[in-house]
């Protein structure tokens, strides 16, 4: 008897995250850009758009809400970079953030 074994290689992640595509700002630098967020966890981000950081660069992520949240640029590619919040966000943000009443922080 013979079988096969399938590799299946997981992403390592600490926390869930939540997929969708709502709109958003990337200050750097005194610079402000529009962002579409296509994913969004406890921990960071992705997203794509103009917003032109260097890896390592601090930038703010503001969504629906008052306050931004401070995130650091840890991978690029094209108009694409994934960002990790140098706090997490609260678990009730990560719900709310593609129903439109988003309140990240």
């Amino acid at each position: 008897m013979s079988f096969r074994a399938k590799l299946h290689v997981t992403e390592r992640r600490r926390s869930e995250r939540r997929t969708g595509d709502t709109s958003g700002t990337i200050a750097n630098g005194g610079i402000t850009r529009t962002v579409i967020v296509r994913d969004l966890s406890l921990h960071g981000f992705r997203a794509e758009g103009a917003a032109e950081s260097d890896v390592g660069a601090v930038v703010h992520l503001q969504l629906a809400g008052p306050k931004p949240v401070e995130a650091r640029v840890i991978w690029r590619e094209g108009k694409a970079f994934g960002c990790e919040f140098v706090t997490p966000i609260s678990a009730v943000a990560l719900a709310d953030a593609f129903s439109g009443r988003a309140v990240v922080g």
